[in-house]
C-alpha cells in the first residue's frame, strides 16, 4: 500500500487545511516556494547543526556527526529547536528541515533519542504523516516530468540567494 493510500482522506485535507492556512499567514501564494527557514522563523523556531547546539554531550555529538541515519530532529519545543545534519545537498537540507516542521505542525509529541544508539528514535505513523504533508502539501514540488525539475531548480536557486543574505 502507497503512503498516500494509507494515510486517511481526513488526514490528507488536514494537511491541506494546515498548508493552506500557513501560506495565507505568510502571504506565500499556493505555486510559490515555501521555505523552510521562513516557516521556522513564523514557528519561532531556531535551526541548529549538531556543533552549533551547546549542551549535546561531547559523545551524543560524535554520534551524530559521524552517522548517516538520520537528516533532523526537534530537540526542544520549549523553545523549538531544530537540529539538522549539514552534509547534504541543499534541497535536502530544506526537504528535511520541512519534514521536522511539519511534526510541529501536526502536533505530534516527540519521542526522543535511542539510549544505544543516539540516534532520534521514530514513530513510524509519524513519520509517514509528516513525510506526506512535506512532499505533497508544504514544499509545494509537482513530482512528474520537466515541471519537477524546473520547481527543484527554483526552489535551489532561492535557498542560495537567501542563504548569501
Amino acid at each position: 500500500m502507497s503512503l498516500i493510500q494509507s494515510l486517511s482522506p481526513e488526514f490528507r485535507q488536514r494537511c491541506e487545511a494546515i498548508a493552506t492556512e500557513q501560506r495565507s499567514l505568510l502571504r506565500v501564494r499556493s505555486f510559490e516556494p515555501l521555505p523552510a527557514d521562513t516557516l521556522a522563523a513564523k514557528l519561532g523556531a531556531t535551526l541548529f547543526t549538531p556543533d552549533q547546539v551547546t549542551n549535546f554531550e561531547a559523545e551524543q555529538l560524535a554520534v551524530l556527526l559521524a552517522n548517516d541515519g538520520w537528516s533532523g530532529v526537534i530537540i526542544s519545543d520549549r523553545p523549538l529547536w531544530i537540529v539538522y545534519t549539514p552534509v547534504m545537498h541543499l534541497h535536502d537540507i530544506e526537504s528535511n528541515l520541512m519534514h521536522e516542521i511539519a511534526h510541529v505542525l501536526l502536533n505530534h509529541q516527540s519521542v526522543g533519542f535511542d539510549p544505544v544508539t543516539g540516534l532520534p528514535k521514530r514513530k513510524q505513523n509519524n513519520e509517514d504523516e509528516a513525510t506526506y504533508a512535506n512532499a505533497f502539501k508544504f514544499l509545494n514540488v509537482v513530482y512528474y516530468g520537466r515541471h519537477n525539475e524546473r520547481c527543484c531548480y527554483l526552489r535551489l536557486q532561492h535557498i542560495l540567494v537567501r542563504m548569501k543574505q
